[in-house]
């Protein structure tokens, strides 16, 4: 106690050096490195998703979920880095953010895992985030107008295609171009972020978790006074 009191003055200027430091080393990569929507491969235009062509970038889909990689090849659909396309057997596979392989590494999606298995086809994904029948009719229909013919057609559907196509798309352009419902991912993509979420993704994640495992814990102690044998697990949310 009395080596703490003797160097209080020290001790108070290296934490302030401390946390300095820490906090221009967590604008910096915040604006650099850590800056996920400068890497992002999606298009959001007003009332349509695609992806960028020849894009090599990195998307985390929400807190809780890893950041992966994400390439595309000259027609914006996803492939594997450095997947050179080969004319054989093609196969055209539709689908949404489960077949597109949201929050994961393309070799552990279910395309990657596929063509790791029938190394003989071509596999064209067109899945994105959102998509639904509306969508997938028309992508099909481009491709075939370019005399594109698939040898198959995949069509991955789950219980989300129904409230995509009810609620997210609601019907076309003068071209044939499905459109979405709302402009609303197209305003949140295009507003602007709050000063600390934007210059701070270090304290912002830690205060998410501390948020996080505060209700946890909470969870946890109202069951155990209520005598029920049940306990969340502690994970990490970053």
């Amino acid at each position: 106690m009395t080596y703490f009191y003797k160097n209080r003055k020290k001790l108070i200027e290296y934490l302030v050096i401390f946390l300095i430091s820490f906090l221009s080393i967590d604008v910096v990569l915040s604006n650099t490195s850590l800056n996920l929507k400068k890497k992002s491969c999606n298009i959001i235009e007003r009332f349509y998703l695609e992806l960028k062509k020849n894009c090599s970038g990195k998307e985390k889909f929400k807190s809780g979920f890893p950041i992966v990689n994400i390439y595309t090849d000259d027609q914006g659909l996803r492939i594997a880095k450095d997947h050179k396309r080969a004319n054989k057997n093609k196969i055209f596979i539709f689908g949404a953010s489960m077949t597109f392989g949201t929050g994961l590494e393309y070799e552990n999606s279910i395309i990657g895992v596929l063509e790791n298995q029938y190394p003989n086809y071509e596999f064209y994904n067109f899945s994105t985030g959102s998509y639904s029948p509306t969508a997938y009719l028309y992508q099909l229909k481009k491709q075939l107008e370019k005399n594109q013919i698939p040898q198959k057609v995949i069509l991955f559907l789950s219980l989300a295609d129904i409230f995509n196509e009810g609620v997210v798309w609601s019907g076309y352009d003068t071209n044939g171009k499905p459109l979405l419902a709302s402009d609303f991912a197209y305003r949140k993509n295009n507003e602007n972020e709050k000063f600390i979420h934007k210059n701070f993704i270090f304290i912002s994640s830690f205060m998410i978790f501390c948020r996080s495992q505060s209700l946890i814990i909470s969870i946890n102690i109202y069951y155990w006074k209520t005598g029920f044998k049940f306990f969340f697990t502690i994970a990490i949310f970053f």
